[in-house]
């Protein structure tokens, strides 16, 4: 509950900025969390980078029903913008289903993460996560939401 405190205070005033830079997108939102609740904070960070340095260094986070992938339409997200571009360079203007590949490619790629503060930064900003979390508080005898962690798979060499 504590912990969900400290992610609701997190993701409140972020998801009402969207067109804000995302450069430093861990202060952005580090910002708003109640100091009383830092340790708790900064411990789940040091979790993730565990789990996620245990996994290979790139991970997938997400809740045990529901991802983050709504973060990728309502974020100033460097890494879709990037990736895509990227992509685009290497194809002709005309090519209209290597365009959607790349975009989805790009999607698909700016949900990797490969530190702890970059993990809860990509929860605290989606909506999904956020109303699971919640229903979690309002409902907690009967759902219980867990944080997995995956190795990122690249689905599109």
């Amino acid at each position: 509950l504590a912990m969900h405190k400290a992610w609701s205070k997190a993701t409140t005033p972020s998801s009402s900025s969207s067109s804000s830079s995302s450069s430093s997108s861990s202060s952005s939102f580090m910002d708003h969390v109640d100091p009383s609740l830092l340790s708790l904070w900064k411990s789940l960070e040091g979790k993730l980078q565990r789990a996620i340095d245990k996994v290979g260094g790139a991970a997938f986070v997400k809740l045990n029903h529901r991802s983050p992938k709504d973060v990728v339409m309502h974020r100033d997200n460097m890494a879709l913008r990037a990736c895509f571009e990227h992509r685009l360079a290497s194809l002709d203007e005309e090519d209209y289903q290597g365009r959607a590949l790349a975009w989805n490619h790009a999607a698909l790629e700016s949900l990797c993460v490969t530190s702890g503060p970059e993990a809860l930064a990509l929860l605290s900003h989606s909506y999904r996560i956020s109303s699971d979390l919640n229903t979690d508080t309002e409902y907690d005898d009967f759902f219980r939401s867990q944080l997995v962690v995956r190795k990122f798979e690249d689905v599109h060499p």
